[in-house]
């Protein structure tokens, strides 16, 4: 098994090492816990710090580094701001652990000590020799990278397709966290093999799911280095989410969302949880093919055979607040429920633009009762959000959130149900 992450959740994939604000102002999208400690800041009370590594998902061109909003701590109405840009990155590295003391923290002037090592910068041209593939790989150039790690474009010797390349200290966590998880779920036999059974089924023929190029650790200037290869996208969701106005229509929303589905349907085939969809974690494999959509960021991706009902303090509220589950607000770990929990809430922002709960985002708990309250009356809410934009896509966002909701915590969903409802 994999190391237990520290982090509370990855931030928004269109972001590049961009943390939590301590002021009125914040970067939207953000992790649950880095809004509780911009909360905590904002009201005087204690100190708090992260660290982020800022290594995320989105796209192989530009793409804006938050949402192009400022709100304050307060919850006032958002007021436009200009969004910067990045370059893009087309496959997610996890964030860099946040370790919460027992004690609440450092006393005030005690540094807090790294948890992660600095990656150290590889020269463009550098060789790779992966040994379980026998192939090498020639480093391109770097394109991205947060606090611990460096992304770069690569390519196999001998070819011309660009490819992403990842690269941490050997001793981080966090790109450890997801090789391990390419490793177990994302060869491309096990991918192929569940399209083939789809195929003869559903007629199935593509899936939105990165697969493991190459991983291993390589030395570098007598430093060993960690390394991940995996295809590279063409752009991310959340950057034409903000271009059109912070909306998507109703056609490309439902497009992305089949696809989506059929990603979750494989992960959970293979017994694991993703925990974070989002548009930032959203990426394309053709410009502006919505069919295309492909599912990245494993970050907080867990293996579901030792899911218990047990909530947590300390994982309470993982992954992006506005976005994320019950369950998790609660502080258990990842469900399946809770991954289609998470895509309706994204379907619901795509086409409305906003949330019931957008504007305490700041607030974690409150965010929380917000989204119980919504639960509750379910179908009632939904079509108060959608039936004004549109009935059938409204009825087909119901159905969705209706069968999480009767699931279990151990349950997978009925995707034969679902797929039927976004097709309707």
């Amino acid at each position: 098994m994999p190391p237990k992450r520290a982090a509370s959740g990855s931030q928004s994939a269109t972001s590049s090492g961009v943390g939590a604000t301590s002021g009125a102002n914040k970067v939207p999208g953000m992790t649950a816990r880095m809004l509780a400690n911009a909360a905590k800041a904002n009201g005087g009370g204690g100190s708090s710090s992260s660290s982020d590594s800022g290594n995320s998902a989105s796209a192989a061109a530009a793409v804006p580094t938050t949402s192009g909003r400022t709100r304050s701590s307060s919850g006032a109405k958002p007021t436009p701001k200009k969004a910067k840009t990045t370059p893009a990155v087309a496959a997610a590295v996890p964030k860099a652990s946040r370790a919460k003391p027992a004690n609440g923290g450092p006393a005030k002037g005690v540094k807090r000590k790294a948890i992660h090592q600095l990656s150290a910068v590889v020269d463009q041209g550098t060789a790779i020799k992966d040994a379980p593939s026998k192939k090498v790989f020639i480093v391109g150039k770097e394109f991205a990278q947060g606090g611990f790690g460096r992304i770069y474009t690569c390519k196999e010797e001998g070819t011309r397709t660009d490819l992403v390349l990842k690269m941490e200290p050997s001793g981080n966590g966090p790109l450890f966290t997801e090789v391990n998880v390419f490793q177990r779920i994302l060869k491309p036999d096990m991918i192929e093999a569940f399209i083939k059974k789809q195929k003869e089924n559903l007629g199935l023929k593509w899936l939105g799911i990165p697969h493991l190029i190459a991983s291993g650790i390589f030395e570098y200037k007598d430093e060993k280095m960690r390394y991940l290869i995996m295809p590279k996208y063409h752009t991310c969701l959340e950057g034409i989410r903000e271009k059109s106005g912070g909306k998507l229509d109703v056609k490309s929303t439902f497009t992305v969302a089949k696809s989506i589905l059929r990603s979750l349907q494989y992960v959970h085939s293979v017994d694991y949880t993703h925990g974070d969809v989002k548009a930032g974690n959203i990426l394309l494999e053709k410009d502006k093919d919505f069919s295309t959509a492909v599912l990245v960021d494993f970050g907080l991706a867990r293996m579901a055979a030792s899911n218990e009902d047990k909530p947590d303090k300390k994982r309470a509220h993982n992954g992006t607040c506005i976005f994320t589950s019950r369950d998790a607000h609660r502080g258990c770990q990842p469900s399946f429920r809770g991954d289609i929990e998470i895509l309706v809430y994204n379907l619901l922002y795509w086409l409305t633009g906003t949330l019931p709960w957008l504007k305490f985002e700041l607030d974690p708990d409150r965010v929380y009762q917000e989204k119980e309250s919504f639960c509750k009356s379910s179908a009632t809410n939904v079509k108060k959000l959608l039936d004004p934009i549109d009935a059938k896509a409204s009825k087909a966002v119901q159905t969705l959130l209706e069968i999480a909701l009767k699931c279990d915590y151990k349950d997978v969903p009925d995707y034969t149900a679902m797929l039927k409802a976004i097709n309707n």
